[in-house]
């Protein structure tokens, strides 16, 4: 097979199936609790990309970009040094509305286990290293009805590759 001139999506669908795979025993089944003291117990969906049917408290993977830099002079692609960065984002609805604080405290928990599976499997594609979270973002939106925290997360990941041939 031809190596792509990147492995991102291949890195990026790597982590995903980790997360998977990881999910219960990264303490990732979590039980939100709702207005009243209601507690539902509700399994993290963890997906490669965004679908209009993702549960309420989830994973999933957003857009990605890379870097290369030439390990010799020989000619491009010979051998290179890639770092890639993809989104993480970690979505919490809950119905009816609560405290935009529960919805966060229920986001961080799911985070905490996001970031245990990544310390135990530090190089989750063979040759490729995470090497950390250079940046986020977190946003909330609360209505009479729901509240949703939303947050954002760059993993980087260093490899090499040789592309073409």
């Amino acid at each position: 097979m031809t190596t792509p001139i990147t492995r991102a999506t291949i890195i990026k669908k790597a982590v995903f199936d980790l997360f998977k795979a990881q999910a219960v025993p990264a303490g990732l089944l979590i039980a939100p609790t709702g207005p009243g003291g209601d507690v539902a117990l509700a399994p993290v969906d963890v997906r490669y990309g965004w679908k209009s049917d993702i549960g309420p408290v989830a994973v999933y993977g957003g857009g990605w970009r890379f870097e290369q830099e030439d390990y010799t002079a020989e000619g491009p692609g010979l051998l290179v040094r890639e770092v890639i960065r993809f989104s993480i984002n970690v979505r919490v609805q809950v119905r009816p509305a609560c405290a935009v604080e529960d919805t966060d405290a229920i986001a961080n928990t799911v985070c905490v286990g996001l970031a245990s599976v990544l310390k135990a499997h530090p190089e989750p594609y063979p040759g490729y290293r995470v090497d950390g979270f250079p940046g986020g973002l977190g946003d909330y939106e609360n209505t009479d009805d729901e509240t949703v925290s939303r947050y954002a997360f760059e993993l980087r990941l260093h490899g090499q590759l040789t592309w073409g041939g």
